[in-house]
């Protein structure tokens, strides 16, 4: 078996919210219960969550929401917000009915992407050759993860294409996620997680055809992947 993975499905999710919060885990029900605060406050369904509990990080897919609970699944298969589900919530998730305080963090898919390239990038050489050098020595610079670039339909009032205009706008360095789409009944998606600035967003239509957008990402410091050891 090749172990490829379609690239139907994949989600790239800007940040929006990210705080400690006390909570439980329900693997069972696949919820993140809070016994104080309101979930609905910052966060809505169809939006991605990971966390800083070792044991689990997720990525999940809200499903539901109450002010106290978070009911999540593994991937979403369809548009933000519909109940075209994927990976259950316990497979990925253990139980852990001792409230804790952990960071949650919430991002906002960008609707409609069509395609994407990236992470990327490269490393400059050194020439560290010197009189005693018997061949040409070479020394790797720092390396430059380069840009993620991804072409969209454009949906006014989007809240992720929103979210993604907002930050190209005020030059915000912005947190990323990108889920793709190998989530099963057994594992967690596999994620690349990274900073950068929204470069851009123009938008171009033609006759009887729809209003595209396409954005690029410029990539600040590493990309964190899930699958790779710490």
């Amino acid at each position: 078996m090749s172990g490829a993975i379609k690239t139907q499905g994949t989600k790239l999710g800007i940040q929006s919210v990210t705080g400690a919060v006390s909570v439980e885990f329900d693997a069972t029900a696949g919820t993140i219960e809070r016994a104080t605060g309101d979930w609905t406050t910052d966060y809505a369904v169809g939006m991605i969550v990971t966390t800083s509990d070792t044991d689990n990080p997720g990525p999940y897919i809200i499903t539901a929401l109450t002010s106290t609970v978070m009911t999540v699944a593994g991937q979403s298969k369809g548009h933000a917000g519909t109940s075209d589900f994927v990976g259950t919530a316990d497979a990925v998730m253990t139980t852990d009915a001792t409230p804790a305080s952990f960071t949650i963090t919430g991002y906002k898919p960008i609707g409609e992407v069509v395609d994407f390239d990236g992470p990327g990038g490269s490393a400059s050489v050194g020439d560290a050759t010197s009189l005693d050098s018997v061949a040409k020595e070479k020394i790797m610079g720092l390396p430059d993860e380069g840009q993620l670039s991804f072409n969209l339909i454009f949906v006014p009032g989007n809240p992720g294409q929103v979210a993604y205009r907002t930050a190209r706008r005020t030059q915000a360095k912005t947190n990323f996620l990108l889920v793709l789409s190998d989530a099963t009944d057994t594992k967690a998606a596999t994620t690349a997680a990274f900073a950068g600035f929204a470069l851009e967003f123009p938008i171009s239509g033609a006759v009887d055809d729809k209003v595209s957008a396409s954005a690029v990402i410029e990539i600040t410091g590493e990309v964190d992947w899930s699958d790779e050891a710490a």
